[in-house]
């Protein structure tokens, strides 16, 4: 009995661990999303500064 305590403990405690692990992988997934759209603002703004410098 004690036995099965025991690993029941330990997996609940591995489970913890790994759930902690994927919401910091999600969190550092939407960091990244951020980061990227971001980036692909300023790259359109400036494709958009430059077509109107050619246009002039």
């Amino acid at each position: 009995m004690e036995t099965a305590v025991t690993e029941a403990t330990r997996l609940s405690h591995e489970l913890a661990v790994v759930v902690r692990e994927r919401d910091e992988w999600k969190k550092e997934a939407q960091r990244q999303t951020v980061l990227i759209t971001s980036f692909r603002k300023v790259v359109c703004t400036h494709e958009a500064e430059m077509r109107e410098i050619s246009r002039q």
